[in-house]
């Protein structure tokens, strides 16, 4: 049995990062990933900081769920997270967050031509790789 864990910052109302909550599942569970997130009101009243990591760390937490279930990306959930992690980049940390989410939905409830195809869908490893350049940034 191939277990993914987890990782997303505290609902806590204080923003405080400090306490995760692990999520353990065999395969992704999209309601308890977005479940784990800070409610929007506790998300846009965080300092930019907190945002950042939650938007990250919420990218993260998704692509590990993907790699738990043994499987690459699909075109709508990498072109989604490839636009959150941009949207990190460009300190616009709602967007990634919406972004992020709405590589969440499922097949049945996407809309069919709602997102420009691409010549080849970005693998789970070239969307990390994304993530972790988009991690290096400074900002002071």
């Amino acid at each position: 049995m191939n277990l993914a864990c987890v990782q997303l910052a505290s609902r806590a109302p204080s923003g405080n990062l400090d306490t995760p909550l692990f999520i353990f599942k065999e395969r992704m569970d999209r309601d308890a990933l977005l479940k784990a997130l800070p409610v929007w009101d506790t998300f846009q009243s965080m300092h930019r900081p907190q945002q950042r990591k939650v938007a990250e760390d919420f990218i993260e937490v998704i692509l590990t769920a993907v790699e738990g279930d043994e499987r690459e990306l699909d075109e709508w959930e990498a072109s989604n997270l490839m636009y959150a992690c941009g949207a990190v980049a460009a300190d616009m940390y709602s967007l990634a967050r919406v972004a992020a989410e709405k590589a969440l939905t499922i097949p049945a409830q996407r809309a069919p031509h709602a997102w420009p195809q691409i010549e080849s869908t970005p693998s789970l490893a070239q969307v990390l790789a994304a993530l972790e350049a988009v991690r290096t940034i400074d900002r002071q």
